[in-house]
């Protein structure tokens, strides 16, 4: 999926969301999981808030979709926010938009790390060859790579 200035959304990507019918969707937002990554079968995005300093939110509300995902219980509200959403908002990936990546570097650095240990475990259980083992071991290459192409 492409930005409004036709640059690709990827995993890890910072982007910024404008023009949102409810005030908190407008944010600076991490990519965490993009469609086509081994480890998400959506076909949307799915953002979690960060700041300008580089800090993942740990709040309550700090999960989003784009596009962007109305949740309310009231169906005419929901109606109206939808539309809204899909004529107004707006989706940029901004290049320069945390001051400090380590934030964002480690949390997908833990994911990876995460995965290890379950991996050998899984290798010690299945064998190398396992449909398993395979599946994990491009989801660990997915992770790698997009701490890789993180800025330093």
């Amino acid at each position: 999926m492409l930005d409004k200035n036709g640059v690709e959304i990827r995993t890890g990507s910072i982007v910024r969301t404008s023009g949102a019918y409810f005030k908190t969707d407008n944010a600076l937002w991490l990519v965490t999981n993009s469609p086509g990554d081994p480890s998400w079968s959506g076909s949307d995005h799915a953002l979690v808030k960060i700041s300008k300093a580089g800090k993942i939110s740990v709040s309550k509300y700090r999960v989003g979709f784009w596009p962007i995902l109305t949740c309310t219980n009231s169906m005419s509200l929901r109606h109206d926010a939808n539309g809204w959403n899909a004529a107004h908002a707006e989706i940029e990936v901004v290049a320069e938009g945390v001051r400090d990546w380590s934030g964002v570097r480690a949390y997908f650095q833990e994911k990876a790390d995460g995965l290890r240990p379950l991996l050998q475990r899984h290798v010690w259980d299945w064998g190398e060859d396992s449909e398993t083992v395979q599946k994990e071991r491009v989801l660990l290459a997915h992770y790698e790579a997009v701490v890789a192409s993180l800025p330093a």
